[in-house]
Order: C-alpha cells, then sequence, then structure tokens
C-alpha cells in the first residue's frame, strides 16, 4: 500500500502556521515517496521567516531561484529581518539544480546561517551532485564574509566610544 500527498508552497504554509516552534523537519529529501515535491522557493521562504527555531530541514524542492525582480521583491519582503537564523544543514536530496551561485544566493538571505547542503550521495546525476556541493562552498564563503562583517562592525563601535 502506497500513500502520498501534495507536497507544495500551501503545504509549507501550513506547517510553519501549526508549528512555528519546530526545530528539525524531514519531508522525504531522499525521494522516496511516489509524488514529487512541488515545494519552491517561496515554500522554503515561507518556512525561513515562519519557523525561526528550524535547524535542519530536509525535503526536495524546485531549486529554480526567483528571477531577478522577484528576487528584489524577497529582499523588501523580509525587511532586512534575516529567515531563520538556526538554519544549518538543509538535505536536499535529489532537487535538481541548474544554477548553483542564483540558488546559493537566494539560500543565503532565506537561512543567513545555512552551513551547507547535503544531496543524495546515492543519486545517479553526478553533475547534479557537484552543483550542490558548489552552493555548499559559496555557503560557506558568503558565512565568512557575513562573520567578518560583524566583526569590523563590533570593532568599529568600540572603536568610536
Amino acid at each position: 500500500m502506497s500513500w502520498s500527498w501534495d507536497l507544495t508552497d500551501d503545504t509549507m504554509a501550513k506547517i510553519a502556521n501549526e508549528w512555528p516552534d519546530i526545530e528539525s523537519l524531514e519531508l522525504d529529501p531522499s525521494g522516496f515517496w511516489p509524488t514529487p515535491s512541488n515545494v519552491t522557493t517561496h515554500g522554503l521562504h515561507t518556512l525561513a521567516s515562519s519557523c525561526r527555531k528550524l535547524h535542519m530541514l530536509g525535503i526536495q524542492f524546485n531549486s529554480t531561484p526567483p528571477d531577478f525582480s522577484q528576487t528584489e521583491e524577497l529582499y523588501s519582503h523580509l525587511g532586512g529581518r534575516t529567515g531563520s537564523s538556526e538554519m544549518k544543514i538543509l538535505g536536499v536530496g535529489r532537487s535538481v539544480i541548474d544554477r548553483p551561485a542564483e540558488v546559493a544566493v537566494m539560500l543565503s538571505s532565506l537561512f543567513p546561517t545555512l552551513a551547507g547542503c547535503l544531496p543524495d550521495l546515492a543519486m545517479n546525476q553526478v553533475q547534479n551532485r557537484e552543483r550542490w556541493m558548489q552552493v555548499s562552498e559559496l555557503l560557506s564563503r558568503m558565512g565568512l564574509a557575513r562573520r567578518q562583517e560583524r566583526w569590523w562592525e563590533e570593532h568599529s563601535k568600540k572603536s568610536a566610544e
């Protein structure tokens, strides 16, 4: 007997509404359910902005980043707030990725402390797995840049006092 559901951005909104204090969530990151995930970056944004304690998420999603105008809308919508500042690991399973740099920028804006993405290592698509590893490397560099900015800001304030 198999059971499936339609995992969508609306599902993410319902989860975020019902469990705003959730810390870990795994929704078939390996892709074994018969119905593929229809979650987009919009669904990830909903989780990031509503579930502030979320530190581990495992989900397959449509990784196509928003176009530039939508990205600007995303930043405006966040209003200077970051998404989940607790998120460390994103299990992406077999999520398909085409534009690693753009995906890294988008994920970094949603999850500023994200340390990396974990693709399904058994995945047959070597190029896809390598692209997720590129995202992880970029996220690491973006995290370092953020830490350096905070350090300089703190030391500038101390010097001004």
